[in-house]
């Protein structure tokens, strides 16, 4: 069976790393249709969702290099359906919209759907409301698949703020035509956060079930271990722990590197919302499993202080947080160290009790942690109201850096 030249070279070049190098002469560059050009970029997005190393710079590098190719290409190219498809779907996926305006001028000279351009032309400008409008007329189960799911994903986000049933619809219409890929793994993370404010429990265990079995690996799940952590607290799974264990169990599933991700997310949403029991199992859970960096024991052993601050006891805390340097630490988990800092310091300023009452031992920082000067104010009358209030400005502090 012969090969197409032009699918061949597209393969090469995505796999080389380097797309339509200069060094490339002009007929071997215009052998590869613009077509083409946007299913290596598909395989390459493929690659996002595996999770493979150089994935994230080659596809930026990429989208820049189609740009370029699709402007330069002759506009005798745009007749080809398959080609205005791609111009399509290229804008759509993110990329410069200016190719779409060089279509629009060719008129009947390019085979472009004119309903999906007049979208795809208000998406790139803008003009939301009148998009999704657009969108709402089409049926787009009726377009090629990776049009409609991207037009599908869109709208959705388009929905978002004013009509989550109509968003939760269209992320699951954009999973059902887009199919396993870069499509199916955006509409699972963003659909996840509507899902979250509506509190529902059974959509939200669903989505984190595909997206573990399948997405793990995908470059994008960090924000998805945020997303996850951050649905657990907004549904307040310690109203419901019977629960937890089932959802535990999904991503527990998960491969390694996203299973650490999501429960020490988890711990920190937790922490800051107060939610003691469900930090304390996340943070048992990331420690439990193997290949711990530094940071993440670090994170770990500080995330554990912070869910215990109301049930441990005092000394053992004490003792935990002396233990943890802020160079151990990354990001926000050296605020949170800091804010614990200071509520350790706060809550062991006692008043004076009788003698048979064992009062803690007055906490020191050892660390040499800058904490900063406070302004001199008049005394608080009890050692309750000044741990609430420094206990509500920790997590003040904390949420601002979140």
């Amino acid at each position: 069976m012969k090969i197409p030249m032009g699918h061949v070279l597209g393969r090469l070049l995505l796999i080389s790393g380097v797309v339509l190098l200069p060094r490339l002469a002009i007929a071997e560059q215009q052998k590869i249709q613009p077509y083409e050009v946007i299913r290596s970029l598909m395989l390459l997005q493929d690659d996002l969702v595996a999770g493979k190393g150089r994935a994230m710079s080659l596809h930026t590098s990429f989208m820049g290099k189609i740009h370029s190719h699709f402007q330069n290409a002759d506009d005798a190219v745009w007749a080809d359906p398959r080609n205005a498809q791609a111009a399509l779907i290229y804008v759509l996926s993110g990329g410069d919209a200016a190719i779409l305006a060089k279509l629009q001028k060719l008129g009947e000279a390019a085979a472009l759907d004119q309903p999906v351009l007049k979208v795809a032309l208000s998406i790139s400008s803008g003009k939301h409301e009148e998009a999704r409008d657009e969108i709402a007329k089409m049926e787009l189960l009726g377009l090629p698949r990776q049009i409609g799911a991207l037009l599908a994903l869109a709208a959705a986000q388009m929905w978002q703020k004013d009509n989550t049933d109509r968003a939760i619809a269209y992320y699951d219409q954009a999973r059902l035509i887009g199919g396993s890929g870069l499509i199916e793994e955006a509409a699972l993370r963003r659909q996840l956060f509507v899902v979250a404010k509506l509190r529902d429990f059974d959509k939200v265990e669903s989505l984190v079930r595909q997206y573990c079995a399948r997405m793990g690996r995908s470059v994008f799940s960090k924000n998805m271990a945020q997303q996850v952590g951050a649905a657990i607290v907004e549904l307040n799974y310690e109203t419901a722990p019977d629960r937890l264990p089932r959802l535990f169990g999904f991503v527990d599933a998960a491969p390694l590197g996203f299973r650490r991700k999501v429960y020490l997310e988890l711990a920190r949403h937790a922490v800051v919302l107060g939610q003691s029991q469900v930090g304390t199992l996340a943070a048992k859970k990331a420690s439990s499993l193997p290949d711990l960096s530094v940071s993440e024991a670090a994170a770990i052993k500080l995330l554990k202080v912070a869910s215990g601050l109301a049930t441990d006891d005092p000394e053992q805390l004490m003792d935990q947080l002396q233990s943890l340097s802020e160079k151990q630490l990354k990001g926000t988990d050296k605020q949170l160290l800091f804010a614990l800092h200071r509520i350790m310091e706060k809550v062991t300023e006692l008043p004076m009790a009788p003698a048979k009452v064992k009062r803690p031992t007055r906490y020191r920082p050892t660390n040499r942690l800058k904490l900063r000067d406070e302004k001199t104010g008049p005394e608080l009358d009890g050692v309750s109201e000044r741990a609430l209030k420094e206990l509500d400005l920790a997590t003040r502090v904390i949420r601002q850096v979140q």
